[in-house]
């Protein structure tokens, strides 16, 4: 079964988030641009700064896909830069929702990603989330209709941070009580 299958259970999608034992496909080669989906972050005083699995994320581009054009979320784009990236390789930073006030979510994210790559016509976007993440990441840019490639290169490389501001991306444990309603949530907005 799909596992974007409109309607259906997504006991696959759940047991893959809960597990990060997520599916690799497509071609690293074909890869028109990076999708970056960032994971938590941390906040001192009014300030927010990548934390540790944005900046996991980052360096995970840096050594992988430096040379291809990127559309990343706020958090990885200034770990990307601090780790040495070239802020040329950062195609489009996608730092907020684009309706005023509302919580910048992985479907926001993607749909923003969306247009950017159908403006300059890009076809394949390869993607760049937590390990437990990526499940979800994945299922929704497939809902949007994008052409997704996941490699093995986040496996054992993005931990969780325990300074996160999101408590759900604080521990496995914390995730784990956490994905499955956002995957339910998902589900019935249709987005997955």
């Amino acid at each position: 079964m799909d596992l974007v299958e409109r309607g259906a259970p997504p006991l696959a999608l759940i047991e893959e988030a809960l597990s990060g034992d997520f599916k690799v496909h497509g071609d690293l080669a074909k890869a028109d641009c990076v999708i970056g989906f960032s994971f938590g972050y941390r906040r001192e005083h009014s300030q927010v700064f990548p934390g540790l699995s944005n900046e996991d994320l980052a360096n995970v581009a840096l050594k992988y896909y430096n040379e291809i054009p990127k559309i990343l979320q706020f958090e990885i784009a200034d770990a990307y830069g601090a780790a040495g990236g070239h802020k040329e390789q950062i195609a489009k930073r996608i730092t907020k929702h684009r309706q005023a006030g509302s919580y910048l979510d992985t479907h926001e994210v993607a749909a923003q990603a969306k247009l950017y790559m159908a403006q300059r016509k890009w076809r394949q976007a390869l993607l760049l989330a937590h390990p437990h993440h990526l499940p979800r990441v994945d299922a929704v840019c497939r809902m949007l209709g994008m052409q997704t490639i996941v490699t093995e290169h986040t496996r054992g490389a993005v931990e969780f941070d325990l300074k996160s501001a999101q408590k759900w991306t604080r521990s496995l444990k914390a995730w784990c009580e956490y994905e499955p309603e956002a995957i339910e949530l998902y589900r019935l907005r249709g987005w997955l």
